[in-house]
């Protein structure tokens, strides 16, 4: 094979691999691929919450949110985070933490208390509460916690 032929098979090619590779990056912007992941994770100690995003494995975006109870508690100690929800990063669905509520339980009280008056005293109760809750190694008194509370504010 000469070299002109080398050049115009090189050539032609190009057009190719450019098509492919755009056809594969708007299919990644529109379909979430499996080696795209993310993860909530809450802080036992705040109430903070902490979401990740992974791409094949590197975390490429992490953020650190307050929360309503992360406002209205006085930490417990240094920041424990642990993993709320996830997104496995082969794309198997997500798995159960033991606080794979929590993140949704400082989501419940929030909307229950849009709109409440509470005295900061009331409040900072109620949200030390959900952290002391926390400490018993999973969710499950927590949401007892919540659900109770939320029924009462209903009232």
């Amino acid at each position: 094979m000469s070299q002109a032929d080398n050049h115009r098979l090189s050539h032609s090619l190009t057009g190719p691999v450019y098509i492919s590779a755009g056809i594969l990056l708007l299919l990644a912007l529109i379909v979430p691929l499996p080696w795209v992941s993310w993860g909530s994770e809450v802080d036992l100690h705040s109430g903070r919450v902490r979401e990740t995003t992974w791409v094949v494995g590197i975390i490429v975006q992490r953020e650190v949110h307050e929360t309503w109870v992360s406002l209205h508690a006085d930490p417990i100690g240094e920041p424990e985070w642990q993993y709320a929800v996830t997104d496995d990063w082969w794309g198997g669905g997500h798995p159960h933490w033991r606080y794979h509520g929590a993140v949704n339980q400082i989501r419940h009280v929030e909307k229950c208390t849009e709109g409440i008056a509470w005295d900061d005293d009331t409040q900072r109760t109620a949200a030390e509460e959900i952290l002391r809750r926390w400490q018993s190694g999973d969710d499950s008194e927590a949401d007892a916690y919540v659900m109770e509370l939320s029924q009462t504010l209903s009232d």
